[in-house]
């Protein structure tokens, strides 16, 4: 229903079948007096009509005209108006650090959208589950296209107490992913970071350029899902094919990220320092600097999580496709392949790309 004069012939009729303005039995105005009253063609009003005798809501018969025969019920109200809607809620963090999503993301989406002719409305992600609850509400009493939400790390704890408020919802509800303990919101479709993926993605590589000696730097913290995710992924990395590696883990401690330099600069040809945590790679370049080391020179090191720190510090990591990721997202509300009946939906995973910068020897094929 990608053209605006069909879409506002449907909806007013649906809405006259709800409120009973239009009951069962009676005849709907002619399709000359629709289409002047909208100031559209006979042809728009046709296809309104259509749409609503495939659900079986009106059948057109002789003499009489075009006639209700059945008022839809609440959830097939919701459902067409769902579908009917040119208009997606956008739920961003207020807290962003621009590591999973960033206004590209936001660019990508709201182009691909009005493409389609979707209206999009940014909104807050208060921490306040009365405001929570409140844009919830007004996207289904909109019948809003879909909820889009946003998140940060800073919002994942409010999201998971909060979840109660997503059940039931009959609004589409898109979230990103980012992993890091937000399972409890599994029940949404969602656009997630290839955490793990990336990981293997990694270790293949720096596999395939002659690294054999892999030291990875972990957080004290096993409390990040993120990290341990990626430790996995770069285990089976390293083990996959031949030959297989082993790696040697050090945690963000002064002795242990110093003994880790040791090894990785005696050996720059063979060994690599991959950080599983975002801190860790800039404790690690501090602590060099402090030994007259040069991350690329003496000793070579990795990591993922890309952000301006990082750029600023030539480190060579993993960076979400931020566009990509608005692209994903607009997909899947105007195509609506997406959508599975019942109450299950579809994760749709994205992976990052390797930002190749001097922190570590040139890597080749880094898109194989």
């Amino acid at each position: 229903m990608s053209n605006n004069n069909i879409r506002l012939v449907f909806r007013h009729l649906l809405e006259m079948m709800v409120s009973g303005e239009l009951a069962v039995g009676e005849r709907l105005p002619t399709e000359k007096e629709l289409a002047k009253e909208f100031g559209t063609t006979r042809m728009n009003v046709f296809r309104a009509l259509r749409i609503l005798k495939e659900y079986h809501l009106v059948e057109s018969k002789k003499r009489a005209g075009t006639v209700v025969v059945a008022k839809p019920g609440a959830d097939l109200y919701q459902k067409l108006l769902n579908d009917s809607s040119r208009v997606v809620y956008v739920l961003e963090s207020t807290m962003p650090k621009y590591v999973q999503w960033n206004q590209s993301t936001l660019t990508a989406l709201e182009v691909d959208l009005n493409a389609h002719n979707y209206q999009v409305i940014y909104l807050p992600l208060i921490q306040e589950r009365a405001h929570f609850a409140q844009i919830i509400d007004q996207s289904m009493r909109d019948g809003a296209a879909a909820l889009v939400i946003l998140p940060d790390s800073i919002d994942i704890n409010f999201l998971n107490d909060n979840n109660d408020l997503l059940v039931n919802v009959s609004t589409p509800v898109l979230m990103l992913n980012r992993g890091n303990d937000i399972s409890r919101i599994d029940f949404v479709s969602s656009v997630t970071i290839d955490i793990y993926g990336d990981a293997i993605r990694m270790a293949t590589l720096l596999k395939k350029n002659g690294f054999t000696r892999p030291l990875i730097l972990v957080s004290e913290s096993d409390e990040c899902l993120w990290q341990t995710v990626r430790l996995r992924g770069l285990d089976l990395g390293f083990r996959a094919g031949s030959p297989v590696l082993e790696m040697e883990e050090f945690l963000c401690s002064p002795d242990d990220i110093n003994l880790m330099l040791e090894k990785a600069s005696a050996d720059p040809e063979h060994a690599v320092i991959a950080a599983t945590h975002p801190h860790g790679a800039r404790i690690a370049i501090q602590l060099a600097a402090a030994r007259g080391l040069t991350a690329g020179k003496d000793y070579q090191l990795v990591s993922f999580d890309d952000d301006k720190q990082y750029a600023a510090e030539s480190l060579t990591s993993t960076q979400v496709r931020f566009r990509e990721v608005g692209h994903l997202f607009a997909r899947m509300i105007y195509e609506k392949k997406w959508q599975l009946q019942g109450t299950v939906w579809s994760s749709i995973r994205i992976a990052s790309r390797l930002v190749q910068r001097t922190s570590c020897r040139p890597l080749h094929n880094l898109e194989h």
